[in-house]
């Protein structure tokens, strides 16, 4: 059985380790699958960056004025009372405006020289003339609102459009907000588009000239920590990254420098990060900057990411694990109950060998004349058979009471008892057995409650079987103590002996059945190891319990705990 139990061990063994190096690698493969969608967001997020730096550029050459305070676009919508609708574009000159399409029913101009804008309508109209920033944003709202028909004139703060790339947009219809200008994207194309070949040279010359400032601009100029914030933010989202996340930029000659760290306490971590990616890598005149990104809860993300895996593996390798143990423990009790059956049919042999054999003798006795015609010796010996046949009798009766008991086939005549008439009619039998080996049986009856429902029977069958286990095991002169104490729950009945005293794991099994403490070769003890295994079986179809302790050399003690009433099972 030794090497069955050791090649299931080493299967077991071998199949947890295979399910370990599985698991290890799909989270292996579940953080590389990390890290490139990881990278790939880092990418995405810095050509986000500057493709938004190059096209600021761009649309700052294109919005730039030509002349201080001068105009540069009007995207015009127009719109009369009878809902004809006409679109063009204007295109800024030196001198006004100058329309592509169809004519306008309205005049408009643009005097740069008295900073005035004056335009003519034909109809009752709404207009709407606003100062817009390099991205489209409205800054001052100049007039929102219907005209009648007329020539009109407005005077331009020309303190708004100084040294700035702004520009105004006119607006001719009935609802202003409808035509609003947004500046982006498709956008930039039709505006390019109205301005001539010489003025596209010229702001693709203004914006190479631009991108080359950068390289004496610090990052955190370069940069604005709100667009960095709302593109890392935008881009993890697309990339399915739902998890707490830490940001910098750090330049790459000076690792300990960090900017823009959200959140900040987070630095540490992000200078040890593995997920980095240089800024602006279209500029390679520009000293190096890396974009960093920490996840701080990165590992439950992926234990998330890959749970129902986990969880299923776990599941069946603690069933697998479950079963190994279960089948070992029944594996072992069957090896413990077979040597203790082993070593219950050896005491067996040995407890009937000498009775046997007496009675062999006795009758081999009477083959003999000489002992028929004596009646004493004939008294004598048919006295030794019966004797000795008595005694197998009731060796033979214990093994079949003690079957059926484990059976359960069996009913407790239950009944009203005081226990210490019971003991003492139980003492003073078994003291004669003390007073032959010169010992003494003390009483110490402390109960103060010592009725309880109990088969007597039975009862005194327990006290007997604990009084003639001390007394066996005990070499030397026996000096036992019986001792009763009562509780709120029922009476403790307390056996001390001084007898040779039990292992730590012999108190385990001293109650299992056939279960005997080793004494060597030395059989001096009668008996078949079914004593203690009676005494637990009826304390607990009593509903009471009984444990030992016990010291090697120096004694045990036996605690018989009792139910004032037993709890009947429905």
């Amino acid at each position: 059985m030794t090497t069955i139990i050791v090649l299931i061990t080493a299967a077991l063994l071998g199949l947890v380790w295979v399910q370990i190096v599985l698991l290890k690698k799909a989270f292996e493969l579940a953080e590389r699958a990390h890290a490139q969608n990881v990278n790939a967001a880092l990418s995405n997020i810095v050509s986000k960056l500057e493709d938004r730096e190059t096209v600021t550029y761009a649309f700052k050459a294109i919005m730039k004025p030509l002349a201080q305070n001068q105009i540069l676009a009007v995207h015009a919508r127009i719109e009369d009372d009878s809902a004809a609708v006409v679109e063009d574009k204007l295109e800024v000159l030196d001198s006004g405006f100058a329309w592509h399409g169809a004519p306008l029913p309205q005049q408009a101009h643009y005097d740069p020289k008295s900073g005035s804008f004056s335009f003519t309508l034909t109809s009752p109209q709404h207009v709407r003339l606003r100062l817009l920033d390099s991205l489209g944003q409205p800054i001052v709202v100049v007039i929102d609102e219907k005209k009648p028909a007329g020539t009109y004139k407005l005077k331009l703060d020309s303190a708004q459009t100084q040294d700035r790339s702004l520009y105004y947009n006119f607006n001719v219809g009935t609802d202003s907000a409808t035509y609003d200008v947004r500046v982006g994207g498709a956008k930039h194309e039709e505006i390019a588009k109205w301005f001539s070949q010489e003025r596209k040279r010229k702001i693709v010359a203004q914006v190479l000239d631009d991108l080359t400032k950068p390289q004496r601009i610090p990052i955190e100029h370069r940069l604005q920590h709100a667009a960095v914030d709302s593109i890392v933010r935008t881009v993890l989202q697309e990339q399915g990254l739902d998890m707490r996340y830490a940001y910098g930029v750090s330049p790459q000659a000076a690792q300990d420098s960090l900017k823009f760290v959200t959140p900040a306490q987070f630095t540490h971590e992000l200078r040890a990060s593995p997920f980095r990616a240089r800024l602006f890598p279209g500029d390679p005149l520009y000293p190096p900057h890396e974009l960093l990104l920490y996840f701080p809860e990165q590992q439950l993300y992926l234990l998330k990411q890959n749970g129902a895996v986990l969880l299923s593996v776990f599941v069946l390798l603690a069933i697998i694990v479950f079963c190994f143990v279960y089948t070992l423990r029944t594996l072992f009790k069957q090896k413990q109950f077979g040597q203790l059956l082993t070593q219950f049919i050896n005491n067996m042999t040995h407890e009937f060998k000498t009775p046997i054999s007496t009675i062999a003798l006795a009758s081999e006795a009477f083959k003999n004349p000489q002992v028929l015609d004596d009646r004493e010796k004939v008294q004598r010996y048919s006295g030794i058979i019966l004797d000795e046949s008595q005694r197998m009798r009731q060796q033979v009766e214990k093994i079949l009471q003690m079957a059926v008991l484990e059976e359960g086939d069996y009913d407790l005549s239950l009944a009203q008892l005081d226990i210490h008439e019971v003991l003492t009619k139980v003492l003073d039998n078994f003291a004669v057995q003390i007073e032959k080996r010169k010992g003494e049986l003390v009483r110490r009856f402390h109960a103060a409650q010592s009725v309880i429902e109990a088969d007597a029977v039975h009862f005194a069958n327990m006290i007997q079987n604990l009084l003639d286990n001390a007394n066996k095991y005990t070499r030397t002169t026996p000096h036992l103590a019986v001792t009763t104490a009562s509780d709120a729950r029922g009476v403790h009945i307390k056996i001390l002996d001084n007898g040779i005293g039990l292992r730590s794991e012999e108190q385990k099994l001293i109650f299992d059945k056939y279960y005997r403490v080793p004494t060597g070769n030395v059989h001096d003890v009668k008996g078949f190891g079914l004593g203690l295994s009676y005494v637990k079986l009826m304390a607990e179809a009593h509903g009471g319990t009984v444990t030992v302790t016990s010291e090697l050399h120096k004694g045990s003690e036996f605690d018989l705990f009792l139910p004032y009433v037993r709890a009947h099972s429905a």
